[in-house]
């Protein structure tokens, strides 16, 4: 099945998704008949999209034949809520580290392709630096995106730092051989 920009994809696995969604959505138990009103399929297939979901884990039938969220999707559902959580946390300790280190401070994620910062306190001075937050930081030169960095698969880490050194390198940013230099440091 192709989308907008020409990409095929797998149309069964996209269907599935719906289906999990329109669980999630529905936040409860629901029947085979509303699932398959939902998605506009006859129950017969929409059961056997369901059965692949509950093999998965992504949902669950419990004893009345009602389909609800599966252990994994649980996790998944709620793993933005966490997220949501602890970033809220973060955000409101925030301006307290800053003033007690007298230093510009910031909560980041992982963005596409490195730490992104998600929000900044300034310290207390006259002039302070600003981190940028409009982009992933690079994880080869930036403290943070070492920090993300130490904890990533080495094939991942190795992939996205090709990536990052090709970029500076078409924007004449880097020389070959300092390349070479930096990816030897990291």
């Amino acid at each position: 099945m192709a989308n907008m920009n020409g990409q095929r994809g797998i149309q069964s696995l996209e269907v599935g998704v719906r289906l999990f969604q329109a669980v999630d959505r529905l936040g409860g138990s629901v029947t085979l008949g509303q699932l398959a009103k939902l998605s506009g399929m006859p129950p017969s297939k929409a059961h056997r999209y369901c059965v692949s979901l509950i093999r998965t884990g992504l949902l669950q039938r419990d004893g009345r034949g009602l389909y609800g969220m599966g252990p994994f999707g649980f996790q998944l559902a709620h793993a933005v809520t966490s997220f949501e959580h602890a970033r809220a946390l973060a955000i409101a300790a925030l301006p307290r580290l800053a003033h007690d280190l007298g230093e510009t401070a910031f909560v980041s994620a992982w963005g596409d392709t490195g730490p992104r910062i998600l929000h900044v306190a300034d310290a207390d001075k006259p002039i302070s630096i600003r981190p940028n937050t409009r982009h992933d930081l690079p994880l080869h030169n930036s403290a943070t995106g070492r920090v993300f960095a130490a904890y990533l698969a080495p094939t991942q880490l190795e992939s996205l730092l090709a990536t990052e050194f090709q970029q500076f390198r078409q924007a004449g940013k880097l020389s070959a051989g300092e390349i070479a230099a930096r990816r030897r440091a990291v």
